[in-house]
């Protein structure tokens, strides 16, 4: 055998150079590689706590409730101000601080948050998440098969069962769940409240700032407001008396709208004239036609005579058809009674057919042809006489399109008259009912002038005005589930990473040759590998198959 390697190439395995242990400052410093092996090691224990770690994100993120957020504004007036609104008047705001300090200290006040739980109810204030489930379908898609468990799963976590809430849990309740924000510049107050439900929401946000501009009237009441107030009463009690009279005259007449009605009736009566006028026209031109289509008739006569051809066969025609006939007949007899080819059948056979010949002959001549009279109906005095009976049935339509016409007239005139004799009535109630209507604008002018002269002992003393009322959230806000379950992931991951590092750094065991060659320094020539139990089976069936 040949030697593949030079003398210079074989080395002793004494020369084998060694490498140099560990230093013991060292073992506690770990590489890349080895935490990437430490890692790779406990791949099983990362998927653990990562699939953990998603199940309690997905969890957190189906139990938690959707919160929707409604918004208002507010801004603030000094006492009888009416300029126009300007939010972002950086020149006159931080004159408003004082102001916005005042609506400040009652928009966070305990008062003001108990008068909107008394109104609304504690219960409805902390209600909890209970979702809506649609009925299932036959039609429905897959996303819905999918969502219904998950929003019975979101009512069940969030079902309070019987207990109920207390003022104290509805006062805690509005606390976290309201926001107040005053820009510095600007005269703005932006309120925002949070719900589980949108119309929740925008329902207790909307008593909020109903109760809010309330009280801060009630802070700051003008002096002569209860006169005003007497003022707008009287005012609301005789519009009230008014609208009451007027309605009580158009109940009687049976009408929505007087004036409407008067036009209707008035267009009512002129159609019904106009109808009248046109069918009585229409009858007296049917009548005069009728005259004098029965004049004419007279001189048309009803018949007249025609003369015809009349074309007859020939007398011998019929006899010999008679004739073959009878023949037919008897040879029919014949040969019911005789057998084929006896003389009777023969003779009646040569019979028939000369009889038949004789039939052509004569057929062949032509038929006897003679001049007969008739009478006939004329044409012209049958559509005369037709056009007259057409005639006498329109005018008899016609006279009853004009009776019905003349009782419909009739109801119409009563019906303008009953409303003509009242329109003075009406003009009244109606001027009456304007009057008291301005009256009654006027006086709630006076109020809202006098609810926004506030007047304090401080002069800053002011109004608080609704500029944008509570919206309805079309959307959720809330909660954010695929980032709960990334979340939950991630936690997962880094929990299992940092607990897989704290192995890693305590590990003492040799886990392969790269362990044992940094720790005593030892080139490592050769390892047996670890077989798998089934590769250790399967090895000692073929060695004893091989060796016997």
């Amino acid at each position: 055998m040949p030697n593949l390697m030079s003398k210079n190439e074989l080395q002793p395995i004494t020369q084998i150079p060694l490498l140099q242990p560990r230093p013991p400052e060292q073992d506690k410093a770990l590489s890349l590689k080895q935490v990437l092996a430490g890692v790779f090691r406990g791949k099983l224990f990362l998927a653990t706590f990562m699939a953990i770690g998603t199940l309690i994100g997905a969890f957190v993120a189906i139990s938690t409730p959707n919160y929707y957020t409604s918004t208002g504004s507010f801004v603030t007036r000094n006492a009888g101000e009416t300029r126009s609104l300007n939010p972002l008047n950086i020149e006159n705001a931080p004159a408003r601080l004082h102001l916005q300090a005042n609506a400040q200290a009652l928009l966070y006040s305990d008062e003001l948050l108990l008068r909107v739980i008394d109104k609304l109810g504690t219960d409805t204030i902390v209600h909890p998440y209970q979702p809506k489930i649609p009925p299932a379908s036959p039609d429905e898609s897959i996303k819905e098969k999918i969502r219904r468990p998950i929003l019975k799963f979101q009512k069940w976590a969030n079902d309070p069962g019987d207990s109920h809430a207390s003022r104290t849990d509805a006062l805690l309740t509005m606390r976290e769940s309201l926001g107040v924000e005053m820009p510095r510049r600007s005269e703005l107050i932006n309120i925002t409240y949070t719900s589980n439900d949108p119309l929740l929401a925008q329902k207790i946000l909307k008593t909020y700032m109903e109760e809010a501009r309330k009280q801060h009237v009630k802070a700051y009441t003008d002096s002569n407001l209860e006169d005003v107030e007497k003022d707008y009463k009287k005012s609301k009690e005789a519009y009230r008396k008014a609208e009451e009279a007027y309605q009580q005259f158009l109940n009687t007449l049976n009408v929505q709208d007087f004036e409407e009605e008067l036009k209707q009736a008035q267009e009512e009566v002129r159609v019904m004239r106009t109808e009248e006028t046109k069918i009585k026209n229409k009858i007296e031109t049917s009548k005069i036609i009728l005259s004098t289509l029965k004049k004419r008739i007279q001189s048309i006569p009803q018949y007249t005579e025609v003369e015809e051809p009349i074309t007859e066969p020939r007398p011998k025609v019929t006899v010999l058809q008679a004739r073959i006939q009878e023949l037919e007949t008897d040879l029919e007899e014949a040969k019911s009674k005789f057998v084929p080819g006896n003389r009777e059948i023969k003779r009646l056979e040569a019979l028939l057919k000369t009889k038949n010949k004789e039939l052509e002959k004569e057929l062949k001549k032509d038929p006897l042809t003679h001049i007969q009279k008739r009478k006939v109906l004329n044409v012209d005095y049958s559509s005369t006489d037709a056009r007259i009976q057409d005639l006498k049935i329109e005018l008899e339509v016609g006279q009853n399109s004009l009776l019905q016409t003349k009782k419909q007239l009739d109801n119409a005139q009563k019906r303008l008259a009953k409303l003509l004799a009242r329109r003075d009535r009406f003009s009244q109630l109606k001027r009456q009912l304007k009057a008291a209507d301005r009256d009654l604008e006027m006086e709630e002018d006076r109020l809202a002038l006098a609810k926004k002269k506030a007047k304090a002992a401080l002069e800053g003393s002011g109004s608080l005005q609704i500029i944008a009322k509570a919206n309805l959230p079309l959307e959720k806000d809330g909660p954010a589930r695929a980032k709960m379950t990334i979340g939950g992931l991630l936690g997962g991951f880094f929990f299992a990473l940092v607990l897989l590092l704290l192995k890693t750094i305590t590990d003492t065991q040799v886990h392969g040759p790269e362990d044992l060659e940094d720790i005593e320094g030892v080139k490592v020539l050769a390892s047996l590998p670890k077989l798998k139990k089934r590769d250790m089976r399967r090895h000692q069936n073929l060695r004893i198959r091989t060796w016997g």
